[in-house]
């Protein structure tokens, strides 16, 4: 039977990210499908935007993903699998 693992990580948290995969091993023994759905947004006008919210951005959407990214690639390198970006 097809089964699918929802998992709320926040991205800039290593120990998260490496809680994600310890759980989806422990679930389905390998990795299929990574959907890495990176989001963060601020709702004012660039001059408005507090420097710390701005960088608090970029770690989130850059970095986060990244290393999901990086996370899942050396999960099982050169296994194969599927991981889809959306941010």
């Amino acid at each position: 039977a097809d089964k699918c693992l929802l998992l709320k990580v926040h991205v800039t948290k290593q120990e998260d990210i490496e809680k994600a995969f310890t759980c989806m091993c422990e679930e389905f023994g390998r990795l299929d499908v990574v959907f890495n759905n990176v989001g963060y947004v601020i709702l004012t006008e660039v001059e408005g935007t507090p420097i710390n919210k701005a960088h608090e951005l970029f770690e989130t959407i850059v970095w986060g993903a990244t290393n999901v990214s990086h996370a899942a690639v050396m999960f099982e390198p050169g296994k194969g699998g599927m991981m889809l970006q959306v941010s």
